[in-house]
């Protein structure tokens, strides 16, 4: 585990309040904590059974980091009192992962890729295998994350807080040293048919459930429901992107995606050394990083941009690339 404290686990200092600051929060919390309890209470009344949810993710020679996101996502389960049945794929990790995984969770399922499949086929490959197992809800998630103990209790507790049929229920999460929320839940930047698609990721809210139009699926919740209506990640995307392809053809098929309130975990943001993003790299690198598998492959960017780009979807994709190989 962390030596450091972790965003979760921070502690407001009183003294940085007024009294009626004081009066509010701890009011505002205790209304929180009886709605969320409630909420529970009344699908625990309401069901026969306790929830199914299966966890799935893909992982990549990061042992270390995958085990202490497994240890964080079973405890998390416990806490939210669910049967959880949990996949994981192993995209070929020669690092010992997979035998680590087998050693230590021996109630994981482990799945074993190619080296091939990248994020986002490794993803579908898992979801495949779940075509014959009953459940209410999908909780996809990133092993690099380490996991509040109420994370799922917050995420389930997202699909009794509107009359709305949400569909995803996503979480934030933030930097392992501080407070900055690192990925979650991403807002529109203009509407427009005009326009390209552009997202801000943004801070969630203290005690309330915000929707939102497309997340990064770093953890989500999925309701069987949305899965059943639109199926699970697109076939033309690879490894990025798809998750945000996915959130905009939930809210198209009718479903809203909400963000949790909080933060429900830390996840380190990924690092821009071997990328396109790089300082100081050869133009002729940069440009076949940009084109590689794992950022913006032409055939993916394409069909994203023909889906989600508007009326000149094809003046944006160009500006999308040049923006990319140069750097604006």
């Amino acid at each position: 585990m962390y030596s450091c404290e972790l965003p979760w686990q921070s502690r407001i200092n009183p003294l940085d309040f007024s009294v009626y600051d004081n009066i509010y929060f701890i009011c505002a919390k205790c209304y929180f904590s009886i709605k969320l309890y409630l909420s529970s209470v009344y699908r625990a009344c309401n069901m026969k059974r306790k929830l199914k949810v299966i966890t799935l993710a893909t992982v990549y020679n990061r042992k270390s980091l995958t085990l202490q996101c497994l240890t964080s996502l079973l405890h998390s389960c416990k806490i939210a009192e669910v049967e959880s049945t949990h996949f994981v794929v192993d995209d070929n990790s020669t690092d010992g992962t997979s035998e680590a995984i087998a050693r230590l969770f021996p109630e994981v399922c482990l799945l074993r890729g190619t080296g091939s499949l990248y994020w986002a086929g490794g993803m579908r490959f898992g979801f495949n295998h779940l075509s014959n197992i009953e459940y209410d809800y999908l909780l996809a998630y990133n092993d690099d994350c380490v996991f509040a103990p109420n994370c799922l209790e917050l995420l389930l507790g997202g699909f009794d807080s509107s009359s709305d049929r949400i569909g995803i229920v996503v979480g934030s999460l933030a930097q392992p040293d501080s407070k900055t929320v690192s990925y979650g839940g991403r807002r529109a930047r203009w509407r427009s048919n005009w326009l390209p698609p552009s997202f801000s990721l943004i801070n969630p809210a203290d005690f309330n459930y915000v929707p939102i139009d497309t997340f990064n699926m770093n953890i989500c919740c999925i309701s069987n429901e949305l899965i059943r209506s639109i199926g699970f990640l697109s076939d033309r995307f690879k490894h990025s992107a798809a998750d945000y392809d996915y959130g905009m053809r939930a809210n198209n098929a009718g479903f809203k995606t909400v963000l949790a309130p909080g933060i429900v975990g830390s996840c380190q943001s990924n690092s821009t050394l071997g990328t396109s993003k790089e300082k100081s790299i050869h133009p002729f690198v940069r440009i076949r990083r940009v084109f590689s598998v794992k950022e913006y492959p032409f055939s993916s960017i394409l069909f994203y941009f023909r889906s989600h780009g508007g009326y000149l979807w094809p003046l944006w994709l160009l500006v999308f690339y040049i923006t990319r190989i140069f750097k604006f």
